[in-house]
């Protein structure tokens, strides 16, 4: 808010592309793990009944990272003094939810109720990021990320997590090192790729504590 009002609207816009950057870096791996071990959590937290959840609470995972970057959005949009616009995307968020949960929830359960909410927050997503964009028109700097850097970040980790789902790995033990081995990769991927520096994260460091 602070930036904004004293019009250090590029400098905002610079901090909010790094944040967009190392939210979904940060939230791959995450999102991931939850995913891969998914049916572990619900058996050990609430026991074998909640087992047909899993597929449920995978699909909510997968869409976490929107929610994320929507929420970092109407934020924005509220510093910006957009609080109205903020706002009226909640609530178009929750129409979309409770229509798409009334259209599928009667023939796909649980499952529908996972696409529903994961929609809105893709929706949330795509309209605060559109409405952020226009309001900068006039700023030489805009909203982005390296979307190809990311996107091949994104496609080297979903593959091997959508050949273990679908060749399921029984065995705790070699889930987790499966896991581990994986965590490994995706870091000297993030190096190879060149996603993380430390001027970068010192910068966001800096800003929060101003």
């Amino acid at each position: 808010t602070q930036l904004w009002i004293k019009d250090k609207k590029e400098e905002l816009l610079n901090l909010i592309n790094i944040i967009y950057k190392y939210l979904i870096i940060i939230m791959i791996p995450f999102v991931s793990l939850f995913i891969l071990f998914s049916k572990e959590i619900l058996l050990y937290l609430f026991g074998p009944a909640y087992l047909p959840g899993t597929l449920p609470l995978q699909i909510i995972l997968s869409s976490i990272m929107f929610s994320g970057l929507a929420a970092i959005n109407i934020s924005m949009l509220t510093s910006m003094d957009h609080s109205k616009s903020a706002g009226k995307f909640m609530i178009y968020a929750t129409l979309i939810n409770a229509v798409l949960n009334l259209a599928l929830i009667p023939s796909y359960g649980m499952i529908g109720a996972a696409i529903s909410t994961s929609i809105a927050y893709l929706a949330t997503f795509v309209m605060s990021y559109n409405t952020i964009q226009k309001i900068n028109t006039s700023t030489r700097a805009s909203v982005s990320f390296p979307l190809v850097r990311l996107t091949a970040l994104f496609i080297l980790t979903a593959i091997p997590l959508f050949w273990i789902l679908t060749n399921p790995i029984t065995a705790l033990t070699s889930k987790c090192i499966y896991a581990f081995t994986m965590i490994i990769i995706y870091c000297l991927v993030i190096a190879l790729l060149r996603l993380f520096t430390y001027h970068e994260l010192k910068s966001i460091i800096t800003s929060f504590r101003t």
